[in-house]
This record gives C-alpha cells, sequence and structure tokens, in this order.
C-alpha cells in the first residue's frame, strides 16, 4: 500500500471517489444542454449498475464451474480460477457454456427451464456489451444507445427498458445462484 494512502487512512481521510469520463452528444439547443447532462448522469449510473451486476453474474458462474471441479475447497480453487477461469481467455460466454453444460449433465437444467435460462443470461450478456460498448447519445429528453450486436444498432432508453434490464437482472443473479448451489463436486 502507499504511504500517501496509508498517511489518509491513518488521517481517517474517505478514498477519493473519482469521475467517469465518457463523451456524451447532446443534439438540442443550448437551453436543454443542461437536461441532457442530467440524463447523462442518469445514464452513467444505471450503465455501471448493469455492469456491476452482469459482473456478479458472472463471478456466480465461476464460482459454480469452480465447485463442480474442486468442491469446496478453496485453496484449489482459487488457483483454478487465478490460472483459468479469471482470464480473458474464459470469456463471460465461455463461462455461460461451461456453466450450462455442467448444470445439464447434473440435472438441474433441462428442457424448457434449459432454455429459459440460456436465453435470459444472453440476454444479459448482451445488456452487460451494450453498455460497455455503446454510445449515449441525447436528443432533447431522449436517450439513443447506438451499439453493435450483429450490426450497428439503437435504442431508446425509457424507464420500461430499464425496468426490464433491472428485472432480468435480478432475476439471473437469482436463478444463477440457485444452480450454482444445487452444482456438486464431479466425482
Amino acid at each position: 500500500m502507499s504511504q500517501a494512502l496509508c498517511d489518509r487512512l491513518d488521517l481517517g481521510q474517505k478514498m477519493k471517489k473519482i469521475r467517469t469520463i465518457i463523451p456524451y452528444y447532446v443534439n438540442v439547443c443550448d437551453a436543454a444542454k443542461d437536461m441532457g447532462s442530467k440524463l447523462h448522469e442518469v445514464y452513467l449510473e444505471n450503465a455501471k449498475n448493469i455492469v456491476f451486476s452482469a459482473l456478479s453474474i458472472e463471478e456466480i458462474l465461476a464460482r459454480g464451474i469452480g465447485k463442480y471441479f474442486f468442491g469446496e475447497e478453496y485453496n484449489k480453487r482459487k488457483i483454478f480460477d487465478d490460472l483459468m477461469i479469471s482470464t480473458d481467455s474464459f470469456s463471460f460466454s465461455a463461462k455461460r457454456r461451461a456453466f450450462i453444460a455442467i448444470a445439464s449433465e447434473q440435472g438441474i437444467l433441462s428442457g424448457s427451464t434449459r432454455t429459459e435460462y440460456e436465453n435470459l443470461i444472453s440476454r444479459i450478456i448482451r445488456y452487460r456489451n451494450m453498455f460497455t460498448h455503446g454510445a449515449p447519445v441525447y436528443n432533447g429528453s431522449n436517450c439513443v444507445l447506438h451499439f453493435s450486436s450483429g450490426g450497428k444498432q439503437e435504442m431508446t432508453l425509457t424507464d420500461e427498458v430499464f425496468e426490464k434490464i433491472e428485472k432480468e437482472l435480478a432475476l439471473c443473479f437469482h436463478r444463477s445462484e440457485e444452480i450454482a448451489l444445487k452444482i456438486e463436486k464431479i466425482t
């Protein structure tokens, strides 16, 4: 730990919160730019929450995969996680495929339940990618997200869209937790 950080901690100071620097485009008159700025703040907060929620789900999948191979043996799971699961080579999509294969092999997921879960987690990965790589554009009181997903696309971000994403993130988180808890170590 750096000396400056230690000094700040010893003095009881809080850690500095930095701002996210992301360009946004407002296509309105100067009088409406403040509205665009406020929309951008909400967009950034929502995007951050979507990405962090997706990362939490990805961590559940990694934990379930590690549990399958090593049970509750933390040290072995930790090494496996550090060398394999947490690398760039083992993407969210790869974790999804492995997790679903394990859950299916153990009879936890099958038939329509498997299909529903596959579709749900695929949407979560899509949302994560949209908000990680997309660019918000503001036009008056509207925020339109421009992103690529099989080609250039755009989506007007409304309260209804965010409510749907929020519900699906929560559902996927809880469903993934349920599945991970049922996974047993391979024998």
